[in-house]
């Protein structure tokens, strides 16, 4: 599957605990605007590994260098996806 990170789903990540499942990493959802109090994601659609490199440096995306955990996860099984949706931005109260 290319250099996609698609990973064998630990016990518990199953959705039913039917068939074999696997995860895969979806779209970056790091807030890069946090500091000044915004919200803006960088682009980034999807989680590629980074090839050549040590264990730890393997977390970091080739593509945006955000950490794995920062892309969004989705669970696929034989029945399809367990779908997470993203986190929204929380809305700015206060402008006005």
């Amino acid at each position: 599957m290319g250099s996609r990170q698609d990973q064998p789903a630990v016990n518990g990540e199953q959705g039913d605990g039917a068939g074999a499942a696997y995860v895969r990493y979806r779209e970056c959802q790091r807030n890069h605007a946090i500091g000044i109090g915004r919200y803006a994601v960088d682009g980034c659609q999807e989680f590629t590994v980074l090839m050549g490199v040590d264990e730890a440096a393997m977390l970091l995306c080739a593509a945006c260098g955000c950490h794995r955990n920062f892309h969004r996860r989705e669970v696929v099984n034989e029945f399809g996806v367990d779908y997470h949706a993203p986190r929204t931005p929380p809305a700015d109260e206060h402008r006005r």
